[in-house]
């Protein structure tokens, strides 16, 4: 019993282990080929965080107008 208990623990450490390690993280950039600037970068990401509260997809869209696409690092 105390065997299956390790070994099952030990199972559920590998499994959020390799999740964790194929987890990609992504950054924003600019699509269109502008250098890309902070300031506006976060006044685009508020006005469009501040429209679409609830839907991430619309989030993306609406960054994706003012010039931007997420990439992975």
């Amino acid at each position: 019993m105390a065997f299956a208990k390790r070994l099952s623990g030990a199972i559920a450490f590998c499994i959020a282990v390799s999740a964790c390690a194929t987890e990609q993280k992504l950054n924003w950039g600019r699509a269109d080929g502008k250098p890309f600037v902070a300031v506006q970068f976060e006044n685009d990401r508020t006005t469009c965080s501040t429209e679409f509260q609830k839907d991430s997809d619309d989030f993306q869209r609406c960054m994706g107008r003012k010039g931007y696409r997420q990439q992975a690092e």
